[in-house]
């Protein structure tokens, strides 16, 4: 019998290891994961006016705050504060961190849009919640409410707007004798009643708030109450202490939303061409590259070069048929056909070959011989007359 009861106890801290690891797995490491913001909406809805909100928010008991923004090991008072502006009501949650820095949970925008009509959303601060997670009420199974039911809802989830004229706390600020409500309490100044207490983790944490979650409340795409959003935008609160110590948190969030996986056809893996002029000694595995079709597009189209119009062929002249005996005349050239005579520094005129002055033969006829010379007289003989005497 020990040995049953000692099974069943290990079985069942076994389920809730595991569950708490699940759990563990669903949180973003950002501050947000320890306010609950459907609880929130809940303890306002029940609520009878501002002030009883804000002792609900800070209650141990309803397990829906579970902030310690300074790190101090301690849970932090939120604070309530209303801005109004016509119809519009913007009901900001705050956390003092310290004596001069303040930073926004989240705030509750009221519209009202008729006599006893109103709407209303909830937004939680993107320094908390990475980006502005916006939850609304929706349509319940009441008499006063003629909404689709559960099941309906969840088979068509059209869009419903809940009139929350019936909650206490939106009546009461509409009171035309309504003070504008703000908190009393601010850093190291607080009620007697509050006790702050030590944060839980988140796996413990988690499973306090799940009861809230299945309450009429969920995620809304986005805020459309411009006029009350406006009038929050005009007010908004950060602390740079909250923004440096959950910087990291804020990268990782960031991350992985970007690697979350799309649907659709970007999905689907892309294909990258085998280079087959890679190194044989860098590539161990190489694969052979698949042909590619004109059926299977190739991941970079190619730039065809543009089509060049095609030169019509001109038509030729019929040659006229020769009559026997005619003699053939050439035709005229006309001025516009004939070749352009080329300029004269284009022309290569041979030149002529000039011998060599030492090659030169000079060609001169023999002048008229002179008269030979008068012999000298001899001593003894007669001197010679002329005519051969």
């Amino acid at each position: 019998m020990k040995r049953i009861v000692f099974l069943l106890v290990l079985a069942g801290c076994s389920l809730f290891a595991t569950r708490a690891l699940a759990e563990e797995a669903d949180s973003t490491g950002l501050p947000g994961d320890h306010f609950d913001l459907q609880g929130a909406m809940e303890l306002f809805k029940n609520a009878k006016n501002l002030q009883e909100f804000e002792k609900a928010l800070n209650t141990e008991a309803n397990a829906v705050n579970n902030l310690d923004l300074n790190g101090d090991n301690k849970i932090d008072y939120i604070t309530v504060k209303d801005k109004v502006e016509g119809n519009s009501h913007a009901i900001i949650l705050q956390v003092p961190v310290n004596k001069t820095e303040t930073q926004d949970v989240a705030v509750i925008v009221i519209e009202k849009t008729g006599e006893k009509t109103a709407q209303l959303q909830i937004i939680g601060d993107e320094e908390l919640y990475g980006e502005e997670k916006v939850m609304e009420p929706y349509a319940e199974q009441t008499e006063k409410t003629n909404g689709p039911s559960e099941f309906s809802t969840a088979l068509s989830p059209a869009v419903v707007f809940v009139n929350v004229w019936s909650w206490p706390c939106v009546t009461y600020i509409y009171y035309p004798s309504y003070i504008v409500y703000v908190s009393p309490w601010y850093w190291d100044y607080y009620p007697y009643w509050w006790d702050p207490w030590a944060p839980y983790p988140w796996y413990v944490y988690h499973p306090r708030v799940v009861r809230y979650h299945y309450m009429y409340y969920h995620s809304a795409p986005s805020c459309y109450l411009n006029h009350a959003h406006g009038v929050y935008r005009q007010h908004r609160t950060t602390s740079a202490t909250v923004r440096t110590r959950y910087a990291r948190a804020h990268q990782d969030y960031r991350e992985a939303q970007t690697a979350k996986p799309k649907t659709g056809r970007a999905n689907q893996p892309i294909a990258r061409p085998i280079d087959n002029n890679a190194t044989p000694g860098r590539d161990k595995t190489p694969q052979p590259s698949k042909p590619v079709t004109r059926e299977q597009p190739t991941e970079r189209p190619v730039a065809q070069p543009a089509e060049r119009p095609v030169a019509k062929p001109e038509a030729r002249p019929v040659p006229a048929q020769r009559t026997p005996g005619a003699t053939e005349r050439k035709p005229a050239t006309p001025p516009a056909q004939r070749p352009a005579t080329r300029p004269d520094a284009e022309r290569k005129t041979p030149a002529r070959a000039t011998p060599a002055p030492a090659q030169r033969q000079i060609n001169r006829q023999p002048s008229a011989p002179r008269s030979a010379p008068r012999p000298a007289p001899s001593r003894g003989g007669s001197r010679p007359t002329r005519g051969g005497r």
